[in-house]
């Protein structure tokens, strides 16, 4: 080929066709749209080879950093909450993502759990919370005005298990209020802390599957030796490994996340384990007043 004919090969390929952008409508001539990013049409993407590649390849990125977050999460209290303060995001999956992501596969294993903390039927509302006795009266008051106990029951029921999937995240900004007030000499900012929210309750949802499904599966076991145990006394007994446990987590995430060190790292770990109960109780709280409302 002489190099008359090179030349004029490169610049042919160089130069491509002109294309309409479908998302805003400006001519363009590259492969994105110089307006607004989007990619030029390929008629080859809606063939199912190419659907598939594009599926495969979203999913394993997808999924490498999802692996790497949760990794991160469990063996490394805190460090998540480090490196999306000092900057570092691309490595990691985002604080609310990783949530978010938790949250549905929380919801998703509940069957195999067998119970939950987050989905409370209006049974548990009435005779087992701090306020049950106000509870009660705002039950009285409704059926006072008409509504069938039974009915009620049974459209409050439905309503939290609808609302718990979404309503869970009030737990997160709570927590950071009561992080902001126990850790407050440390003068960090409040957005830190609902960082540090969003990773602890990620984890904690974790958690939730793995204590709760353990323990519903030793209930099982026993329960086919012979052995029974009192509901008050399985829930005194779990209630007491939660909170040794999340002290456990707390206190190296605490570390991590603030690079903080001493003896005091002890009490704020443990009062911040005790404050989730706390946390967990003003949601239910809330979960109870909107599911009476839609009920």
């Amino acid at each position: 080929m002489s190099a008359e004919k090179a030349e004029t090969s490169l610049a042919s390929l160089s130069v491509s066709p002109s294309w309409t952008c479908p998302s805003c409508g400006v001519a363009a001539s590259g492969r994105f749209c110089a307006a607004c990013g989007e990619q030029r049409p390929d008629p080859h993407a809606l063939t199912l080879g190419h659907f598939a590649a594009h599926a495969v390849e979203a999913f394993t990125h997808a999924d490498s950093r999802l692996w790497r977050t949760l990794r991160a999460l469990i063996a490394r209290p805190g460090e998540l909450t480090r490196q999306y303060v000092a900057g570092r995001h691309v490595p990691y999956m985002a604080p609310l993502q990783l949530f978010l992501v938790l949250n549905l596969v929380f919801f998703l294993a509940l069957p195999w759990v067998g119970w939950n903390v987050v989905t409370t039927p209006l049974s548990v509302h009435l005779h087992h919370e701090p306020y049950s006795a106000l509870a009660q009266r705002m039950v009285d008051w409704r059926l006072a005005r008409g509504a069938e106990a039974a009915v009620l029951e049974q459209s409050f029921d439905h309503a939290s298990k609808v609302q718990a999937k979404s309503l869970v995240i009030l737990m997160v900004p709570v927590f950071a209020l009561l992080s902001a007030v126990v850790l407050w000499r440390w003068r960090r900012s409040f957005v830190e802390h609902f960082v540090f929210a969003l990773h602890f309750y990620a984890f904690w949802l974790l958690f939730q599957i793995v204590v709760l499904g353990l323990v519903a599966r030793a209930m099982i076991v026993l329960k086919a030796f012979g052995h029974t145990f009192g509901n008050g006394r399985i829930d005194d007994l779990t209630a007491l490994a939660t909170l040794v446990l999340l002290a456990g987590y707390l206190y190296l995430a605490l570390r991590n996340a603030y690079t903080r060190r001493g003896a005091s790292l002890i009490a704020y770990a443990l009062a911040l384990a005790a404050g989730s109960f706390v946390v967990l109780q003003v949601y239910r709280f809330l979960l109870f007043l909107t599911c009476l409302l839609a009920a």
